[in-house]
């Protein structure tokens, strides 16, 4: 891999892997660290000990300044080798093929040897096997070669990631350059490391962040497939008994159970989300001592199962406790307004509550760690215009004032989406899709019939609005632009043609290598038939949705928002996704509560006085 070339060397494979970072989005630029240490104007060079190494010292060529084959496992004398690098300014060693415990005693040797005011990083390197985070240490060693810390025991976090205890590794070059005084224009997705005020003991809790990242992308596939099976025989045999029940009372038993489980359903990805909270994660393994990628996953799936049986039955009592149950929206409306709460104040405010989430980011795998996520904006997109909807469709048949105060909550609901989405969220391609879906839905509740050329303007204004966001984003740094502002950058770079057939690609490359993914594309079409085509065999099975005002329209601008996300986003599947379990969850309660009229009541029932039929 690597040839030996005087004191220097050759990575004859940087040819190939520049064309691969060519197709990604943002494009990876190979030889950022030696390009801008060797420019004319610093002529600074960048040493590697072993053939790991030589890849992060090479420049856009393959060429590494100077070379020595042998990683921190071959040295034999470390104090030497330490004396020796000082040649370059900047040395990365390939410490592969160590023990723990033998990593650490080298790196101790290393210290004692280096001169002071030494920057030491210490970073773990994915290996290609299981997914996981790894640790990364910084310290800076003293007069007798001892390491000093930063200020203490911190925190690591840049701009990039802003989640104390959390960076990527684009950050090293970054923080590496930084501190030769020396800027990085054109890296798109690194940023300078800096510390932050840590727990008291900063390495157990950066340890069981690290576990709850860990093990949440490792129980997803699980944890879906165990909720859809529940889900799937819970409908089935409430259905089943709505018909085949032997007596009144099992048949109305069954139509309670139809709406008290499509509110679950609504409320499944907030109480998965909520659900993080509790450390699930730890049941059953002891993550101060136990590598996350390598425990058991059968204790801590069951503990997650647990936590969200338990908070969706704790919204569930919420939705329907009070007295807005009468309503045939009323708990749509109260399950929505939790879950667009419970996800916008994780937005706002940064918890980790979507990085260590079934239903979040995925952090292990590459997604960004601040913002909101693909995921994170199919529940909180789907959840807002859901709400908006309900409330507008309460006072929609109002007169006066009351139905403009209608209007207005409607419009400040999803304006109020849309800003969450695109600042605090750091997703200009959501904060579109929702600003075009406030558009539609705004137009229905003032009485406006949708039209092809009132959605056409639509478009155009939001179009109009999202160039202004569009160049907005990219007037930011390199390193805070969002996937907008990379396009323009890319667009100004002539490679904008490129990115689109690469991310055209990568969207149908989910589609066949996840066949469930087709399932989410059959229900949009489906949803899609219905609501152009009111009078067909499926649009008639919808028809009862529509008894409430505004549900049409709310549906047209949910499906707006899916499939607008879905083409801003590269892995955009999980947005109409979530949304469509919330959204199905809501239709089959509002759906099934129309069977509920007074004649099938039973005496002692908690659900009498649940209105039936349409609400006028």
């Amino acid at each position: 891999m690597v040839q030996a070339q005087g004191t220097g060397g050759l990575v004859d494979q940087i040819p190939g892997w520049q064309a691969a970072a060519r197709a990604r989005d943002p494009e990876a630029r190979l030889g950022t660290l030696q390009r801008t240490l060797g420019a004319p104007d610093v002529r600074q060079c960048v040493a590697a000990y072993g053939p790991l190494a030589a890849v992060g010292a090479a420049n856009g060529q393959g060429g590494v300044a100077r070379y020595q084959p042998k990683g921190l496992a071959e040295l034999v004398n470390v104090s030497g080798a330490a004396a020796d690098m000082g040649a370059c300014p900047v040395t990365l060693i390939d410490g592969s093929g160590l023990s723990a415990t033998e990593l650490d005693s080298r790196v101790g040797e290393l210290v004692a040897a280096l001169p002071a005011e030494t920057l030491l990083v210490v970073a773990g390197m994915p290996d290609g096997s299981a997914v996981a985070l790894h640790p990364i240490v910084m310290t800076v060693t003293s007069s007798d070669g001892a390491p000093t810390g930063l200020g203490g025991p911190r925190s690591l976090r840049s701009s990039g990631t802003r989640q104390a205890g959390l960076i990527r590794l684009p950050d090293l070059s970054a923080t590496i350059l930084a501190n030769y005084g020396l800027s990085t224009p054109d890296l798109a997705e690194g940023a300078t490391i800096t510390g932050s005020a840590a727990p008291d003991d900063v390495v157990a809790h950066n340890r069981n962040l690290s576990a709850a990242i860990t093990l949440a992308d490792r129980v997803r596939g699980g944890f879906l497939v165990t909720t859809a099976l529940v889900f799937a025989a819970y409908f089935a045999g409430a259905i089943a008994l709505t018909r085949f029940a032997p007596s009144r009372s099992a048949r109305f038993w069954a139509q309670v159970a139809l709406p008290l489980g499509g509110s679950a359903l609504m409320a499944l990805p907030a109480a998965a989300f909520t659900a993080s909270l509790l450390p699930w994660w730890r049941f059953g393994a002891d993550v101060a001592t136990t590598n996350p990628a390598s425990v058991g996953l059968a204790q801590p799936t069951f503990a997650l199962l647990a936590a969200t049986v338990v908070l969706t039955v704790m919204f569930l009592a919420l939705g329907w406790a009070g007295p807005w149950r009468r309503h045939p929206l009323g708990p749509m409306a109260i399950i929505a307004a939790l879950t667009m709460t419970i996800v916008g104040c994780d937005v706002i405010f940064g918890s980790p509550l979507a990085l260590i989430s079934v239903f979040g980011a995925q952090p292990a795998t590459g997604s960004p760690l601040h913002g909101i996520s693909t995921s994170a904006l199919g529940i909180f997109g789907t959840a807002s215009l859901l709400l908006a909807g309900c409330v507008g469709s309460v006072l929609f048949e109002r007169r006066g004032y009351t139905r403009w105060i209608g209007v207005s909550a409607v419009f400040l609901l999803t304006f109020t989406a849309t800003v969450i989405v695109a600042l605090w969220g750091v997703d200009r391609g959501g904060s579109v899709a929702v600003l075009f879906s406030l558009g539609l839905l705004t137009m229905a509740a003032a009485g406006r019939r949708v039209r092809p050329t009132l959605i056409a303007l639509g478009l155009l204004i939001a179009a109009a609005v999202a160039g202004v966001i569009v160049v907005a984003d990219w007037l930011r740094p390199a390193a805070q632009r969002a996937g907008l502002g990379q396009f323009v950058q890319s667009v100004l770079d002539g490679n904008a043609w490129r990115l689109l057939v690469t991310r055209t690609d990568r969207t149908f490359g989910i589609l066949l290598d996840s066949p469930a993914s087709w399932l989410v594309v059959g229900a949009l079409i489906v949803a899609l038939w219905a609501l152009v085509a009111p009078l067909s065999g499926w649009g008639q099975r919808w028809r009862p949705l529509w008894s409430q005002p505004l549900m049409h329209a709310c549906a047209t601008a949910l499906l707006a928002t899916w499939l607008l996300a879905w083409a801003f986003n590269e892995f955009g599947i999980w947005i109409p996704a979530l949304g469509l379990i919330m959204a199905t969850g809501a239709g089959v309660a509002l759906s099934a509560q129309r069977h509920l009229t007074a004649d099938d009541a039973v005496p002692g029932s908690a659900l009498v006085g649940v209105q039936g039929g349409a609400h006028r």
